[in-house]
């Protein structure tokens, strides 16, 4: 069984943001897919981003749920399934 991750940051230190991302990238037989969906004002970390990292810019603090929310949709565009979360079923 393999798992999306999304990382949420507003501003974190890099190193601490580089150290998230590489322990997830570690468990390669884990993880399909990992989104870092950066709610900061600037994109900084977008030319810090290692390959196999699917960087998610918003320019605006949205929140830690809007951000996963937005990794969900970008899982279910790629035609990856999405369980469902809500009573209504649908994934967001």
């Amino acid at each position: 069984m393999s798992v999306n991750v999304a990382i949420v940051v507003y501003e974190n230190p890099l190193l601490m943001i580089k150290a998230a991302v590489d322990s997830v990238l570690q468990e390669k037989e884990l993880v399909d897919h990992l989104y870092l969906i950066d709610n900061s004002p600037t994109d900084r970390l977008r030319k810090s981003c290692k390959s196999g990292v699917d960087y998610l810019f918003t320019g605006e603090n949205l929140g830690f749920g809007k951000a996963n929310n937005i990794a969900m949709r970008k899982k279910y565009r790629r035609g990856d399934p999405v369980p469902p979360t809500g009573q209504s079923g649908h994934p967001f």
